[in-house]
């Protein structure tokens, strides 16, 4: 087996791609032109890519800890303090945020302990507006606390039944999803609408979630390369899934936003293959990656202000619109970068090393009392 817990720089270009998508869907936003929005739209779909890499970093995890004393106790400290310290700090700071610029925001006691508790993406009120963003936080925390059973499960089915078991959970995960989407339906009398309160629930994005699972299991657990003659296969299932996700936003198709999440994941399973080639050896979308939870809570401060009143300045003017669109969207993201690397060494560095500090503290206690036995 591989190193589990080895560092894979194809895992940060993932990271990279997906920040850069969720940027780029946000800073397209303030343009007047309806292209640049259509092409923007694509972007959320890196949201879907955080979740497939994080599925599989948590499976690297989880193998690479595998003898740890205090598996649960740890995976739960390493988490919370990955994601916590940082959105805490978010939560005011938007609240000024908003209320410098005359923006109504529901920053009521019980949406913010909702988010303080990470369960506002179960509720409506405080899912995607105490922090722009947030919903995605909550699916990932919600994931969090069922990961670990659900990773034995599924491992154990892995080695007991091979594919068979994968089939199944996913399937399983498929059938979850759409229960939920028929009882939306039934409850409201319309399909999901993409981007509303029901498409960012965790029921419609953990098959992105399981989908990752198992594409680790079946594919990278022995952490074999990728066979030299199926790259052909894996730009057409990039193609194929991404596409059709894509389509389906584009269009606005709603009886389908709910298969969004799982045909991403699906082209997101090629293009991991890829990216295990090789494929877009680029170190400026890895330095993207390594700070893209910083980069992701603060751009919207940016883009959806400053950067924004930059744009509207053209006064929606098509030529110039056009013009400046990829040299502005570079600018910004190199400032982006620079103020998200600082809070990364500010607060996502030092919450780590503490982690690692305690869990080794628990661990070692934990390895001299049974030596003394």
């Amino acid at each position: 087996m591989a190193a589990a817990g080895a560092k894979f720089a194809y895992i940060d270009r993932m990271r990279g791609l997906a920040i850069l998508a969720v940027i780029w869907i946000h800073y397209s936003q303030a343009f007047a032109s309806p292209a640049i929005h259509l092409i923007g739209m694509l972007g959320q779909l890196g949201v879907q890519l955080f979740f497939f890499a994080s599925a599989i970093t948590l499976c690297l995890s989880a193998d690479h800890r595998a003898g740890e004393y205090y598996k649960g106790r740890n995976f739960i400290l390493r988490r919370w303090l990955r994601i916590a310290p940082l959105y805490y700090l978010a939560i005011p700071c938007y609240a000024v945020y908003f209320a410098a610029r005359g923006e109504d925001a529901p920053y009521t006691p019980g949406n913010i302990m909702a988010n303080v508790l990470f369960v506002h993406g179960f509720v409506r009120s405080a899912n995607n507006n105490i922090v722009p963003g947030g919903w995605s936080v909550g699916v990932e925390m919600a994931f969090y606390v069922v990961f670990p059973a659900l990773y034995r499960m599924m491992e154990r089915g892995w080695r007991q039944r091979g594919g068979n078991a994968l089939i199944v959970a996913v399937a399983g995960s498929l059938a979850v999803s759409g229960v939920y989407q028929l009882y939306v339906h039934h409850q409201a009398g319309t399909w999901l609408v993409n981007n509303s309160f029901g498409f960012f629930s965790f029921w419609v994005q953990q098959p992105v979630f399981v989908i990752g699972m198992a594409y680790y299991l079946a594919v990278l657990r022995g952490g074999a390369p990728p066979a030299p003659g199926t790259v052909w296969h894996e730009r057409g299932l990039l193609i194929a899934g991404w596409g059709a996700a894509g389509a389906i936003v584009v269009l606005r198709y709603s009886p389908l936003a709910g298969m969004v999440p799982p045909l991403a994941a699906l082209g997101y399973v090629g293009l991991s293959q890829l990216l295990r080639r090789g494929y877009l050896e680029r170190r400026w979308i890895e330095a993207l990656g390594g700070v893209s939870y910083s980069l992701y809570i603060i751009h919207f401060a940016w883009v959806w202000g400053p950067g924004a009143e930059l744009v509207h300045s053209l006064n929606g003017d098509s030529w110039r619109e056009w013009a400046v669109l990829l040299p502005l969207f570079a600018a910004e993201l190199l400032g982006l970068w620079l103020v998200a690397r600082i809070m990364w060494k500010v607060m996502e560095q030092p919450f780590a090393n503490l982690a690692s500090r305690l869990i080794s503290r628990w661990e070692n206690s934990r390895k001299s009392a049974v030596e003394l036995v």
